[in-house]
């Protein structure tokens, strides 16, 4: 069997975030679970869209770098890579996302690179979902290879709808987002952990997910299964917070670990949120110094 058939299939964005200062760093969602994944060896296909430029070829070799097959990775011979220019401010940072090549991820591509086997897990998020023709390709894979989804709601304004985020989360098992992104969709309030809890199951109820986990930064998270929901404690404090940038994408690598390891929900959001914070005293979401994720990879392989 084909190597990329056993792997858990990791599809979406990624791009650069570009700063007023000029620096720029690789990003999107599911860049930065995959590449958590792959250093804590869970060895992940991602499928994605770059240009035939600088950027696109920076990517690639970093990937390469990093022991990520390139199996599942697009060269778009028109559209640009991927890159979001990030304006700080003080209400908070504005981002401005271009039309750039992982909005056209091929579909006969997608099905190639995965191969006639069925992975064991499938995760999107939600922001390639505003392409029609990645979410063509998303759909397809999807449908060919009915196998457990993992969707990690991104509501980034001005692109997305409540329609269009429940159209990402119908048939999925497993589904992450923030307590605001949760009050967002339902209407109800989210600020306490009591009020999360109430609105988190209703929700999780309504479309009979295996799993719903929301983050609640650092007050921890909570899970909802068959059983009820689940409080995790505040996860450990940070020595320092850089920021926060990627804190969610590392807590969603971490639950697909759990997914693909047979953790209990228990021990999958308590090491999902250590992590996270771990990682917001990074300079964005990933690094490159393995020396970060060997804890957390010897410790996790050795039972």
């Amino acid at each position: 069997m084909n190597k990329s058939q056993a792997r858990p299939v990791i599809f979406g964005e990624v791009l650069f975030d570009r700063f007023p200062d000029g620096g720029g760093v690789p990003g999107g969602a599911p860049f930065n679970v995959a590449w958590s994944l792959a250093a804590l060896g869970y060895d992940p296909l991602f499928i994605s869209r770059v240009g035939n430029d600088a950027d696109g070829r920076a990517l690639l070799n970093a990937m390469q770098r990093w022991g990520m097959p390139l199996d599942g990775m697009q060269v778009d011979p028109t559209h640009p890579t991927g890159e979001v220019r990030v304006t700080p401010g003080n209400g908070g940072s504005t981002y401005e996302i271009a039309h750039p090549a992982w909005d056209f991820i091929d579909r006969e591509q997608t099905l190639a690179a995965v191969g006639s086997g069925r992975p064991p897990l499938i995760y999107h998020g939600t922001l390639a979902l505003r392409s029609p023709t990645s979410r063509d390709s998303l759909n397809l894979l999807r449908n060919t290879h009915r196998t457990v989804t993992f969707v990690d709601l991104n509501l980034r304004a001005p692109w997305w709808n409540p329609t269009g985020a429940e159209r990402g989360v119908v048939g999925a098992n497993h589904v992450k987002l923030n307590d605001e992104e949760l009050a967002r969709l339902t209407g109800r309030p989210c600020g306490t952990a009591e009020e999360t809890a109430d609105a988190a199951q209703r929700w999780f109820d309504e479309w009979g997910f295996e799993t719903l986990v929301v983050t609640r930064g650092a007050a921890g998270a909570l899970a909802v299964d068959g059983r009820g929901v689940h409080h995790a404690p505040p996860p450990p404090t940070p020595a320092a917070i850089v920021d926060t940038v990627g804190a969610g994408d590392a807590f969603a690598a971490v639950m697909i670990a759990g997914i693909l390891s047979g953790w209990d929900i228990r021990r999958s959001v308590a090491r999902a949120g250590a992590f996270a914070s771990a990682v917001v005293g990074l300079s964005g979401a990933t690094t490159g110094d393995r020396a970060f994720y060997e804890p957390f990879r010897r410790e996790w392989h050795a039972e």
